[in-house]
């Protein structure tokens, strides 16, 4: 029914990438259980190419991303407005370049990347906004 380049294409989502397996469970990570954020496929393999480690992330939306990025960067400063996904993420999260505020006000949230003088070199919009 299917070509064989297609049936590659799906064999490599459900196996290499996991991807039956993040639907199932609703949290994204590869065949060894590594965290991955909700981007596309190619955009992972994408970013997965450059060298974070001497590098300070903001993201906005905390999550599996937080956890991608903290496994690579210097630092990751991930704010959340959800007080249930905060109070999840900072359970299991213990990663120490990995810091996680809860900001529940939209003002303060937004707002949120401001609030020290760092200067970010990448910033992550995968949040409320």
């Amino acid at each position: 029914m299917f070509t064989d380049k297609f049936s590659k294409f799906i064999d490599i989502c459900r196996f290499d990438f996991a991807m039956e397996k993040s639907i199932d469970e609703k949290l994204c990570a590869d065949k060894d259980g590594n965290a991955l954020p909700w981007y596309t496929y190619p955009a992972i393999e994408y970013l997965t190419q450059f060298d974070y480690s001497e590098k300070t992330i903001f993201e906005f939306g905390c999550g599996y991303s937080s956890k991608f990025w903290a496994n690579r960067a210097c630092q990751v400063i991930s704010v959340e407005d959800n007080q249930d996904w905060y109070n999840k993420w900072t359970s299991l999260f213990d990663d120490k370049n990995l810091e996680i505020r809860l900001r529940e006000e939209t003002d303060v949230y937004e707002k949120a990347i401001f609030e020290q003088e760092n200067k970010y070199d990448i910033i992550v919009v995968d949040g409320k906004r």
